[in-house]
């Protein structure tokens, strides 16, 4: 069954078609080849038959939610606007109050106004190439964005939307990082918790719920054990905190602001000065950051009595356990 946002963009497009296909036959019947008109006046034209046959398809969907739609009209729909999305695309172009204009509100409504704006000049792009040079790949970078697109969609609607551009960005930075540890080039799903997990090395993240389109670790690839490094209960976490997030966030920008003045590393400098403590122990203030970017801001630490302690950062999202600096607050202080 269509997605809502499938079969908003499938109505887009067939729009354009009907659109862009009667101009076509205007032009055919009113003008020569060159471009000099036919006559003064306007001569009547018919809709040929490739007009015709994408008005039928476009009403298989207008005014339709996905539930209205047979099996056999999705795949009558989407096959006719394979030809094109592939051979064709010059007629998906967006003429003067088209497609997107008469949709425009079911486009605010979805969310999806720069995905449109964005992925659709991207997607037409790659078409073209595949159409033009025979460039495989073209087709093979296409299916990857409308894969990525499709799960940014549905992390919108589950109101996580953050959660999984975090993630993403945080998996092609420890395989950039960490090339050599493929057992941390990807999320997995734990089969006793049936919960999802991502560990870099500095801390470990586990959602309540998985989020789909994530690259996952490879076939074969034994992940962490999550369920030995992860508690079952509090009782050594006995003590819970709120954290300053403005603060923190302020904080990395000073330090950001120094590293360049100083002309060192922005990010190493970053990790190494911009600290935030927890009871006794220091953690790295953009590791603090990364966190509560992927379990959102109404969170609750747990942390442990004494110095250099892991502890446990939570929301309704899931939780995370961060290691901390192998420092104590004295030598941060003298450093």
């Amino acid at each position: 069954m269509f997605t809502e946002q499938a079969l908003l963009k499938a109505k887009i497009d067939l729009y354009n078609i009907v659109s862009n296909q009667a101009y076509q036959d205007y032009y055919n019947t009113n003008y020569h080849p060159n471009g000099k008109r036919k006559s003064k006046k306007h001569i009547l034209y018919s809709l040929s038959a490739d007009t015709e046959k994408a008005k039928e398809i476009y009403h298989l969907v207008y005014s339709k939610s996905p539930e209205e739609i047979t099996q056999k009209q999705e795949e009558q729909i989407k096959g006719f606007l394979l030809i094109y999305r592939t051979v064709r695309p010059e007629y998906l172009k967006e003429r003067y109050k088209g497609g997107r204009w008469y949709y425009q509100e079911q486009i605010k409504k979805l969310g999806l106004e720069e995905w449109f704006v964005l992925n659709l000049t991207k997607a037409l792009e790659l078409i073209l190439k595949f159409k033009n040079n025979g460039d495989l790949s073209a087709i093979l970078l296409l299916e990857d964005m409308i894969k990525e697109e499709i799960a940014l969609q549905q992390a919108k609607s589950l109101g996580k939307a953050n959660t999984y551009k975090t993630l993403k960005k945080l998996i092609e930075e420890t395989i950039k990082d960490n090339p050599g540890r493929i057992a941390l080039h990807g999320v997995w799903i734990d089969e006793i918790t049936e919960k999802q997990y991502f560990c870099n090395g500095y801390y470990i993240i586990e959602i309540n719920e998985p989020i789909e389109g994530l690259k996952q670790l490879e076939s074969g690839i034994k992940p962490i054990d999550v369920r030995n490094i992860l508690p079952k209960d509090y009782s050594e976490f006995s003590n819970k905190t709120k954290l300053d997030i403005k603060n923190i966030k302020t904080q990395i920008k000073e330090k950001e602001a120094e590293a360049k003045a100083k002309g060192e590393n922005v990010k190493k400098y970053i990790k190494d000065n911009a600290i935030t403590e927890i009871g006794l122990s220091l953690y790295p203030s953009s590791q603090i950051i990364d966190i509560i970017n992927v379990l959102g801001n109404d969170i609750t630490v747990h942390y442990q009595d004494g110095e250099m302690k892991p502890c446990i950062i939570e929301s309704d999202i899931g939780r995370a356990l961060i290691m901390p600096l192998r420092r104590t607050k004295t030598e941060q202080k003298a450093s």
